[in-house]
């Protein structure tokens, strides 16, 4: 089969924040035509209604390559948003309690403080250096949080291309490109396809590449309207708010591991946690209940971006993430794509 015989020239799969902020940045750079596919599942990641954004995972300040510049375009990204995407501004603080982890906190930000100061400080008000005590709360931020389906809806009404609710059954490899084989019999043939599916990733790549480090993570967020919070705060759980709405939960429990803790008492253990530190936590009255699925990579967790195969991308495992990283690394991965595409074409 020649290239001139497939029917698609490039397929991105997924329309949640990650391919929505591809194909900005692919069409931004006269990619086309681009055929996109997907649709925002109401248990995705995407779908979460107030997406808190801080640049630090886990119980540690250890700063990831290109950290700042991916906080900066976040932050430049967020700004850009209207006021129907309910971005809210405010301080983080962090609990460092006197147990283990809390000493691990603790020797994280001695260790990593100057270099944080160094690549973080335009952007950021850092805690102040270590003193040799032990400080109870680290102070940090602006971080935000916004409400993500919103922000999706709005930049996808900006494209020129809009995707097709669709859902794909499978990959077929052909001799030359990819056979995309949706629900209900339909299939098309293309000549690259980009995976952005997130929890959907692993089963549409199973058949084609290694997905074992991939792991999906149950979430569980409680959420109301609201004013919006002073401050923000993390305690292995986070509580958080958008302009219009307060939130609390986490991403806490994996779905792929035999024998996991009891879902309702890690949730209630996270709960009791957060309300100790948090005296602003509001009291369940019209609250609303958001479970959702995360895919990370266990291994690194760091996302995947990777070519996994001839014409087959991989662009997804961002995690509760994706607002840090994704704005970034779409441009980077467009940018990239689109100097190969010029340089395989005839002059």
């Amino acid at each position: 089969m020649s290239v001139t015989a497939l029917e698609k020239r490039l397929t991105v799969i997924g329309s949640g924040l990650a391919g929505t902020l591809l194909v900005r940045a692919l069409t931004s750079r006269g990619a086309g035509p681009i055929t996109w596919l997907g649709r925002v599942d109401t248990a995705s990641g995407s779908s979460v209604p107030c997406a808190l954004v801080h640049p630090f995972v886990g119980r540690s300040f250890a700063p990831s390559p290109d950290l700042a510049e991916a906080w900066r375009v976040s932050s430049r990204w967020a700004e850009d948003l209207p006021s129907s995407c309910a971005v809210h501004r405010a301080p983080m603080q962090r609990v460092a309690g006197d147990d283990r982890g809390g000493d691990r906190l603790r020797r994280s930000w001695e260790r990593h403080h100057e270099q944080l100061s160094a690549e973080m400080r335009a952007a950021f008000t850092l805690p102040p250096p270590p003193d040799g005590g032990r400080p109870r709360m680290f102070t940090y931020g602006p971080t935000f949080a916004l409400d993500l389906p919103a922000a999706i809806r709005w930049c996808q009404a900006q494209l020129t291309v809009a995707a097709t609710d669709a859902e794909v059954a499978r990959l077929e490899a052909l001799q030359l490109g990819w056979r995309v084989h949706l629900e209900g019999g339909d299939a098309f043939t293309t000549r690259e396809v980009v995976v952005c599916a997130g929890a959907g990733a692993r089963g549409l790549l199973r058949a084609h590449t290694d997905t074992g480090h991939l792991e999906h993570v149950e979430g569980r967020l409680v959420h109301q309207e609201g004013e919006p919070l002073r401050t923000f705060t993390i305690d292995r759980g986070h509580v958080a708010s958008s302009a219009t709405r307060v939130a609390w939960g986490s991403s806490f429990r994996s779905c792929d591991r035999p024998g996991a803790d009891d879902a309702e008492a890690q949730l209630h253990a996270i709960e009791s946690r957060l309300a100790a530190h948090c005296p602003t936590l509001p009291r369940l009255g019209d609250a609303s209940v958001w479970s959702g699925v995360r895919v990370v990579d266990k291994q690194s967790r760091r996302p995947w971006i990777e070519t996994v195969g001839q014409g087959l991308h991989v662009f997804s495992a961002f995690g509760s993430k994706g607002v840090l990283w994704i704005p970034l690394l779409a441009e980077r991965w467009a940018e990239r794509w689109a100097a190969q595409d010029a340089a395989t074409k005839p002059p």
